[in-house]
């Protein structure tokens, strides 16, 4: 079964693959960046020792009350087709403001770093996907 300490040593063993600097601020935080978006991987064993989240950074809110409206709307019309089996869903980070998609995702022993960092790269797919059919629907 994973727990923090395997996490903690995959998560070292990811930042190797990745190519990350021994002193990158990865280490202490787990965020990365990935195209562009901070990535956050986020693990608690206690809540759910078998699932990690991947958190992606799209930044502030519109100011503006019209196009932050749109895009609420849109965000809440994109949970719902994506939120169904619940493994993908944006929300808004309260400490910042700042628009997230969140991805889950079975995590075992079985896990390599290699697994992982092809994990981060589907997760950022389906963001991009995600983002692209916010700007298609006019609400960015």
């Amino acid at each position: 079964m994973m727990n923090t300490e395997r996490f903690d040593r995959l998560a070292l063993e990811l930042a190797h693959c990745a190519g990350l600097a021994s002193d990158d601020p990865f280490h202490e935080t787990r965020v990365m960046r990935v195209n562009g978006l901070d990535t956050l991987l986020f693990y608690d064993e206690a809540f759910d020792p078998e699932r990690l989240q991947i958190r992606m950074d799209f930044g502030g809110l519109p100011k503006e009350l019209e196009e932050l409206n749109a895009l609420m709307l849109s965000v809440l019309s994109l949970n719902f087709v994506y939120g169904m089996g619940g493994l993908a869903v944006f929300s808004v980070d309260s400490s910042n403001a700042h628009l997230i998609l969140t991805t889950q995702h079975g995590l075992d022993t079985t896990v390599t770093a290699q697994d992982l960092l092809a994990v981060l790269q589907e997760s950022h797919a389906q963001a991009v996907s995600a983002w692209d059919e916010l700007n298609a629907n006019g609400f960015l």
